[in-house]
């Protein structure tokens, strides 16, 4: 299908539309079809990934942030923040306007031998909208210790 000067103007002027609820109609001949349709003008989506979901102390956290257009291409990061919380909401590490390659930036921290314990928290805001917050665990992990006993008949060697 082709579409006309007036048709290419008027996407051009939904794509700067409010977001919100709409009709669409379409009739051509004897076909006549209405169906409703939701406008959501989102600027970007911003994806955070760990390695891992619990972290001992003196590991490695391993972490990336994907940041994506309203069409999924690789934004312009140029006001982005991203910061790390620990258990007890202070502030451990910030990146100011950090470095994307392709819509990705992915860096490491190492934990220390005694971290506050609990949710952590990477924070990444981009253009001072919405806050997106990545949440893992920071615990002391014991393997569990138990003891097996075989009580077998004296007549097996």
């Amino acid at each position: 299908m082709k579409l006309s000067k007036a048709n290419i103007k008027f996407f051009e002027q939904l794509k700067n539309s409010i977001e919100g609820d709409f009709s669409l109609e379409v009739k051509c001949g004897k076909f006549e079809e209405s169906r409703a349709l939701h406008m959501n003008l989102k600027k970007h989506s911003t994806f955070v990934q760990t390695d891992k979901s619990v972290y001992k102390p003196s590991d490695n956290v391993q972490f990336r942030v994907l940041v994506l257009d309203g069409n999924t291409r690789p934004i312009d990061a140029s006001n982005v923040q991203i910061f790390i919380t620990d258990g007890a909401d202070n502030r451990i590490k910030q990146y100011d306007n950090p470095r994307f390659n392709m819509g990705v930036f992915q860096n490491e921290l190492l934990l220390s031998d005694l971290p506050v314990m609990g949710n952590w928290k990477i924070h990444v805001k981009v253009n001072d909208e919405e806050e997106t917050i990545k949440v893992f665990e920071v615990a002391e992990y014991v393997l569990p210790k138990f003891e097996v006993i075989i009580d077998t008949n004296n007549d097996i060697h």
